[in-house]
């Protein structure tokens, strides 16, 4: 009764936080406009933020076959990813070198809530 698995290589439960949980969509589609495209040149798009979040090689080569690629990053790195978090997602994009798009989660990494 188990599904094809070639959504990746954790087998943790479906559906058990989304990149929704993570990130509202407005903020999403903004990562994607920014993240989706081939980055010839630098490289830092939706490749070098999955491999910052942890994300396999065949993770990535799947990812690669599909229409929006940063949501499914985003999705992958909240499912497999116990800790997953705003903040991590933040990090990682200033790890790339991508101020652009970890800008667009700055007001809740600087929000009251500190954890």
């Amino acid at each position: 009764i188990a599904q094809q698995s070639m959504k990746g290589k954790s087998s943790k439960t479906p559906g058990q936080t989304s990149s929704s949980a993570l990130l509202d969509p407005t903020t999403l589609q903004q990562l994607s406009i920014l993240l989706d495209p081939p980055a010839p040149i630098f490289g830092n798009n939706w490749r070098a933020l999955a491999d910052e979040l942890g994300l396999c090689f065949q993770d990535i080569c799947y990812i690669e076959t599909k229409q929006n690629p940063t949501q499914m990053v985003l999705d992958m790195y909240a499912t497999n990813t116990p800790t997953a978090s705003r903040d991590q997602i933040h990090r990682s994009l200033l790890d790339i070198d991508r101020l652009d798009a970890a800008e667009l989660l700055q007001p809740s990494v600087n929000s009251n809530d500190a954890t």
